[in-house]
Protein backbone atom coordinates (compact mmCIF):
# COMPACT_ATOMS: atom_id res chain seq x y z
CA UNK A 1 0.00 0.00 0.00
CA UNK A 2 2.93 2.34 0.45
CA UNK A 3 4.57 1.75 -2.81
CA UNK A 4 3.09 5.11 -3.78
CA UNK A 5 5.90 6.98 -2.21
CA UNK A 6 8.47 5.23 -4.23
CA UNK A 7 6.69 6.01 -7.29
CA UNK A 8 8.06 8.90 -9.66
CA UNK A 9 6.11 11.44 -11.19
CA UNK A 10 4.46 11.21 -14.60
CA UNK A 11 4.03 14.94 -14.85
CA UNK A 12 6.94 15.74 -17.34
CA UNK A 13 6.20 13.24 -19.67
CA UNK A 14 3.29 14.32 -20.26
CA UNK A 15 2.24 16.12 -23.45
CA UNK A 16 -1.19 18.14 -23.05
CA UNK A 17 -1.40 18.26 -26.93
CA UNK A 18 -2.04 14.69 -27.49
CA UNK A 19 -4.34 13.70 -25.20
CA UNK A 20 -7.14 11.76 -26.88
CA UNK A 21 -10.49 9.79 -25.96
CA UNK A 22 -9.87 6.48 -25.53
CA UNK A 23 -11.12 4.24 -28.91
CA UNK A 24 -11.29 0.67 -27.00
CA UNK A 25 -14.17 2.87 -24.61
CA UNK A 26 -17.65 2.44 -26.48
CA UNK A 27 -19.19 4.85 -23.63
CA UNK A 28 -16.97 7.45 -23.79
CA UNK A 29 -19.51 10.16 -24.18
CA UNK A 30 -21.75 8.59 -21.77
CA UNK A 31 -18.37 8.96 -18.83
CA UNK A 32 -20.19 11.25 -16.56
CA UNK A 33 -23.39 8.88 -16.21
CA UNK A 34 -20.87 6.12 -16.00
CA UNK A 35 -18.99 7.11 -13.34
CA UNK A 36 -21.98 7.27 -11.32
CA UNK A 37 -23.23 3.87 -11.48
CA UNK A 38 -22.61 1.77 -8.27
CA UNK A 39 -21.38 -1.11 -8.80
CA UNK A 40 -22.24 -3.71 -5.46
CA UNK A 41 -21.47 -7.35 -5.10
CA UNK A 42 -23.87 -9.49 -3.18
CA UNK A 43 -23.84 -11.55 -0.44
CA UNK A 44 -24.65 -14.47 -2.65
CA UNK A 45 -21.80 -13.16 -4.67
CA UNK A 46 -23.19 -11.94 -7.90
CA UNK A 47 -22.29 -8.17 -9.02
CA UNK A 48 -25.92 -5.76 -9.03
CA UNK A 49 -25.56 -2.26 -10.76
CA UNK A 50 -27.60 0.43 -10.10
CA UNK A 51 -27.25 4.16 -10.63
CA UNK A 52 -26.39 6.39 -7.55
CA UNK A 53 -28.88 8.91 -6.34
CA UNK A 54 -27.04 12.83 -7.03
CA UNK A 55 -29.43 14.94 -4.85
CA UNK A 56 -28.92 18.67 -5.67
CA UNK A 57 -28.25 20.99 -2.82
CA UNK A 58 -30.80 23.71 -2.18
CA UNK A 59 -30.62 27.60 -1.81
CA UNK A 60 -30.56 28.57 1.63
CA UNK A 61 -33.76 29.85 2.99
CA UNK A 62 -33.83 33.52 4.50
CA UNK A 63 -34.11 31.93 8.08
CA UNK A 64 -30.79 30.13 7.72
CA UNK A 65 -28.93 33.31 5.46
CA UNK A 66 -30.12 35.42 8.86
CA UNK A 67 -28.78 32.43 11.56
CA UNK A 68 -25.57 32.20 9.14
CA UNK A 69 -24.91 36.53 9.29
CA UNK A 70 -25.37 35.99 13.28
CA UNK A 71 -23.38 33.27 13.41
CA UNK A 72 -20.60 34.82 12.25
CA UNK A 73 -21.13 37.99 14.25
CA UNK A 74 -20.92 35.92 17.44
CA UNK A 75 -18.48 36.38 20.37
CA UNK A 76 -16.23 33.37 20.21
CA UNK A 77 -15.80 33.10 23.99
CA UNK A 78 -19.93 34.04 24.47
CA UNK A 79 -19.19 36.40 27.27
CA UNK A 80 -21.25 38.76 25.89
CA UNK A 81 -24.25 39.60 22.98
CA UNK A 82 -23.22 41.13 19.90
CA UNK A 83 -26.25 42.70 18.68
CA UNK A 84 -26.65 43.54 14.40
CA UNK A 85 -29.28 46.49 13.05
CA UNK A 86 -31.79 44.57 10.55
CA UNK A 87 -30.12 46.55 7.83
CA UNK A 88 -26.77 45.25 8.36
CA UNK A 89 -28.19 41.50 8.72
CA UNK A 90 -30.54 42.35 5.43
CA UNK A 91 -26.99 43.28 3.58
CA UNK A 92 -24.49 40.67 4.92
CA UNK A 93 -27.65 38.05 4.42
CA UNK A 94 -28.61 39.88 0.82
CA UNK A 95 -32.06 39.71 1.89
CA UNK A 96 -34.80 42.98 2.09
CA UNK A 97 -37.63 44.23 2.39
CA UNK A 98 -40.73 41.82 3.63
CA UNK A 99 -38.78 38.80 3.01
CA UNK A 100 -36.31 40.20 5.67
CA UNK A 101 -38.86 41.15 8.14
CA UNK A 102 -40.64 38.16 8.02
CA UNK A 103 -37.77 36.05 8.51
CA UNK A 104 -36.33 38.24 11.38
CA UNK A 105 -40.18 37.53 13.32
CA UNK A 106 -40.23 33.72 12.24
CA UNK A 107 -37.11 33.56 14.04
CA UNK A 108 -38.05 35.67 16.87
CA UNK A 109 -40.63 33.58 17.32
CA UNK A 110 -39.21 30.26 17.10
CA UNK A 111 -37.00 31.76 20.03
CA UNK A 112 -33.45 31.26 17.45
CA UNK A 113 -33.48 34.70 17.55
CA UNK A 114 -34.21 37.97 20.08
CA UNK A 115 -34.72 41.48 20.06
CA UNK A 116 -32.25 43.84 22.68
CA UNK A 117 -33.67 45.39 25.52
CA UNK A 118 -32.00 48.42 26.93
CA UNK A 119 -33.66 49.61 30.58
CA UNK A 120 -36.14 46.87 30.12
CA UNK A 121 -37.77 48.07 26.56
CA UNK A 122 -36.59 46.53 23.52
CA UNK A 123 -34.56 48.71 21.12
CA UNK A 124 -35.86 48.62 17.63
CA UNK A 125 -34.06 46.61 14.49
CA UNK A 126 -31.44 45.42 16.92
CA UNK A 127 -31.31 41.58 16.56
CA UNK A 128 -29.06 38.94 18.60
CA UNK A 129 -28.12 34.99 18.28
CA UNK A 130 -30.24 32.61 20.07
CA UNK A 131 -33.22 32.88 23.28
CA UNK A 132 -32.96 36.35 25.35
CA UNK A 133 -30.24 35.96 27.80
CA UNK A 134 -31.23 35.83 31.20
CA UNK A 135 -30.01 38.37 33.48
CA UNK A 136 -30.65 38.87 37.19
Amino acid sequence: MMRVWTLEDATPYIDHNQIAAPVDMPDWDDRDKLALTCVIEDADGTWSVGEVAVTASREPSADDKVLAVLAEHTDPLELEVIYLHKDAIGAAAGLEGSTLNNALSKLAKADKIHRQKKDGKEVRGMYGPGPEPITS
